[in-house]
């Protein structure tokens, strides 16, 4: 065990006998950086109140979770409850490996883009309160060290600023090409995903956990986060470029129109993101059909949500087009 574990489980132990009335609450604090979370977050975001921010702020969290889970699986590092008896693992079981924490690294980022188009303080500070308070729950839950969490707010922060210092010249690059190109390149993007989450595994293989983990090895060596990422990004490109080939809605309206839109909206994604995890669990595939059905699943689930789900709200006329 490292000096920085070492100290990393003596703290997790001190603050986890601070009180057990804590547990729901670090419970509660850590739904707010799930994937669950997000998928409430983004679609309001899209939907109701900017679809250039909604669609910029959804292509970072995927860019910047990639990041995490890349260097999660190249590292390989334990979590605190793999390898101490003493820390005690609260809540739900955490099968990835530890360093770095993309419960630290999305908010950051996320929230930090989201500042920068508004400029309000009270945004800046909900950025940084929320990044502390999520991230210190993933300590208290025993399922990260103090340094995973440093790493996070590192790569959250990096990935930021690439980001905005790279968005507008990719899109402006992209606006002249013809539809086809551009879903090439969307197309391309999410295969760069799945080579690199190969190129990882396969540099890894000769490097086996050690042996107080490796019982965690198999579900953490799965490269399933990858294909829900390589589909999701590619179904969010593609229904962004053809959204704009064929016409914009607009976010505006009253108040009851935007929860109704919000409403069948998220319907659709229950439906769309369940029902076809059903209908996949009845075929009885390879692991190469399992991926490629994963990645249909999440491309068509972030399909619907940046292109489909608008397109029925301005047949029902949930929405207006975006030139009224």
């Amino acid at each position: 065990m490292s000096t920085l574990q070492a100290f990393g489980i003596d703290l997790i132990v001190w603050i986890q006998g601070w009180s057990p009335a804590l547990d729901s609450l670090m419970e509660f604090l850590t739904f707010f950086g799930k994937v669950e979370f997000y998928m409430i977050f983004i679609p309001l975001l899209y939907w109701t109140i900017n679809k250039r921010w909604g669609f910029r702020v959804f292509m970072l969290l995927l860019f910047t979770d990639f990041v995490g889970v890349s260097f999660k699986l190249f590292l390989h590092q334990p979590r605190p409850f793999w390898i101490s008896d003493e820390v005690k693992l609260i809540g739900s079981q955490e099968a990835s490996y530890g360093i770095i924490s993309t419960h630290a690294s999305n908010p950051p980022a996320i929230l930090g883009y989201l500042w920068l188009q508004v400029r309000k303080r009270w945004l800046l500070i909900t950025a940084v309160v929320a990044t502390l308070l999520i991230s210190f729950s993933r300590i208290y839950l025993g399922v990260h060290f103090p340094h995973d969490i440093i790493a996070g707010w590192v790569s959250g922060l990096v990935m930021l600023y690439l980001f905005v210092k790279v968005e507008d010249r990719v899109s402006s690059g992209l606006r002249d090409r013809s539809t086809g190109f551009n879903l090439g390149a969307a197309f391309a993007v999410s295969m760069i995903f799945v080579v690199v989450a190969i190129l990882i595994s396969a540099a890894i293989a000769g490097s086996p956990d050690a042996s107080n983990y490796a019982a965690y090895s198999e579900e953490a060596r799965s490269l399933n986060h990858f294909f829900t990422l390589s589909g999701a990004v590619f179904g969010a490109m593609a229904g962004w470029i053809l959204g704009k080939k064929s016409g914009q809605f607009s976010v505006g309206g009253p108040i009851m129109q935007k929860a109704a839109r919000y409403l069948l909206g998220m319907a659709g994604v229950v439906v769309v993101l369940y029902g076809l995890d059903f209908a996949f669990d009845q075929v009885d595939a390879g692991q190469a059909v399992a991926f490629t059905l994963r990645y249909i699943r999440y491309g068509l689930t972030t399909f619907w949500v940046i292109f489909a789900a608008p397109r029925v709200f301005l047949k029902m006329k949930l929405a207006a087009p975006e030139n009224d």
